[in-house]
């Protein structure tokens, strides 16, 4: 259904309103990614239309990310010593490093987000000076 409104949204602009879309910020949908491409690439829309960039929504990141540990907290103890505490702290420094880095490029972005579990461990070597 969104994928559908999606290629809805992408003819119906330029022909209504005379604008381009060029920047989608999503959930990471790879269906509304798939159908917003070209006939030609397998997607819903004329040969005509740019490609758009797609980007992350960055709460819905987060919320995925502190999902996967929340799971893990809540599993049996034999399985993981992750904390409810933990996941809360774990959510909070991703959400925080990821607004102030948002500016690098992604592998660097990407090398800061994995620093978070040496930060949470108490080394420090990869943090930034305040």
């Amino acid at each position: 259904m969104e994928a559908a409104g999606l290629v809805e949204m992408l003819i119906r602009a330029p022909e209504k309103h005379t604008v381009s879309i060029c920047t989608i910020i999503s959930d990471d949908d790879s269906n509304g990614r798939a159908k917003a491409q070209s006939i030609n690439n397998g997607g819903k829309l004329l040969g005509g239309n740019e490609a758009q960039k797609f980007l992350a929504d960055p709460s819905h990141r987060k919320r995925v990310f502190a999902r996967a540990i929340y799971n893990l907290a809540s599993a049996s103890k034999k399985t993981s010593n992750v904390t409810k505490g933990m996941v809360g702290h774990l959510k909070y420094c991703y959400g925080a490093c990821v607004k102030r880095n948002r500016h690098l490029p992604e592998d660097q972005l990407s090398a800061k987000i994995y620093n978070i579990l040496e930060h949470v461990c108490n080394n420090h070597d990869g943090c930034d000076a305040a």
